[in-house]
């Protein structure tokens, strides 16, 4: 049988030129839509953020309005909980320095979940948080990497961490991609507040006391473009505050 010059062409396969040509413009196809499938995946990181924010808001609005706990969550509603809710001591701390120590103080609330308090950011090791299990008994209650939101407090007398429900006008409330101390401390205050540039792209979350939701941009040196903290009558209060990171210990 005799196999024309024509059929023996198409059978030859490509060439090595052909091969690189065809990569180099599936390459340069990828790095067009890399940009534009990042920044929906980051939108879709964003609104999952906000909304947690926003469910924890009301959580928080509700845990301030019960008559026997009077505050948002703080050291002094810790043991108010504990009365109210016997099972609560068995979650996990309720208090100390990082927001799921007093996030926890929320899961009294029925309504309210461990999924609540994710969100998507980067750990300072440079990996992410982790999705939570749903495992609240014995301990297991919003365990390091589960979440990604910071909680703002203010310093109260004798070293105690006050809920911010008492102090006239808008705050923040909750924060995201904030990052812990240079000293590894995770509450910080005034300029020692450092902000993660890669989570959401160079924006960070912010949830207010008047349940309001602001989106607000980093510069080129990691800072708020806008004041973080509101000044009172012109000075800056922000030493005032405290921002508990989330707790990323043991994670990668």
């Amino acid at each position: 049988m005799k196999v024309s010059f024509a059929t023996h062409q198409l059978r030859r396969g490509f060439t090595l030129i052909e091969l690189l040509v065809v990569i180099a413009i599936i390459a340069l196809l990828a790095s067009v839509a890399y940009g534009p499938i990042l920044n929906q995946i980051n939108k879709g990181d964003q609104m999952q953020a906000l909304t947690n924010m926003k469910n924890v808001g009301v959580a928080m609005n509700e845990f301030k309005s019960n008559s026997k706990l009077g505050n948002f969550p703080d050291d002094i509603t810790a043991d108010r909980v504990v009365a109210q809710h016997n099972y609560m001591s068995g979650l996990g701390a309720l208090q100390g320095d990082t927001s799921n120590d007093y996030f926890r103080q929320l899961l009294g609330n029925e309504s309210v979940s461990e999924s609540n308090f994710y969100a998507k950011v980067q750990t300072p090791s440079g990996g992410s948080t982790v999705t939570p299990n749903g495992e609240i008994y014995d301990g297991q209650a919003l365990t390091p990497g589960e979440v990604g939101i910071s909680y703002v407090m203010r310093k109260g007398d004798n070293n105690k961490k006050v809920g911010i429900g008492s102090s006239v006008g808008e705050y923040p409330l909750m924060v995201t991609s904030v990052l812990p101390g240079e000293d590894g401390s995770t509450v910080v205050a005034g300029n020692a507040v450092r902000f993660d540039p890669e989570s959401f792209r160079g924006k960070v979350l912010i949830f207010t006391t008047a349940q309001s939701a602001k989106t607000l941009e980093l510069d080129d040196n990691d800072n708020l473009q806008d004041t973080f903290i509101p000044k009172r009558r012109g000075k800056d209060i922000s030493d005032q505050f405290l921002i508990l990171t989330p707790d990323f210990s043991g994670q990668e």
